[in-house]
């Protein structure tokens, strides 16, 4: 990716995760041109901490009522 930016291959590119986290400084995708990093927690927004909830309580309904779903066996 990093070698595509520099040679002008790829327009741009943007991450939330990286091979080894964290970063390590070396990394030359630091230095890379058109390249942005967010942090890891797009699932910390207030919408999908609402749909989390609501799952957890739909699965806890579920079970009570003994019709439990996802399961893992």
């Amino acid at each position: 990716v990093c070698d595509a930016l520099c040679a002008g291959k790829l327009g741009g590119f943007a991450a939330d995760v990286v091979s080894v986290e964290p970063m390590r400084p070396d990394n030359p995708l630091l230095a890379a041109p058109r390249t942005i990093f967010t942090p890891h927690m797009a699932w910390a927004t207030r919408e999908s901490l609402a749909r989390l909830t609501d799952a957890i309580a739909d699965n806890l309904r579920a079970y009570l009522s003994g019709e439990p779903k996802n399961i893992v066996n």
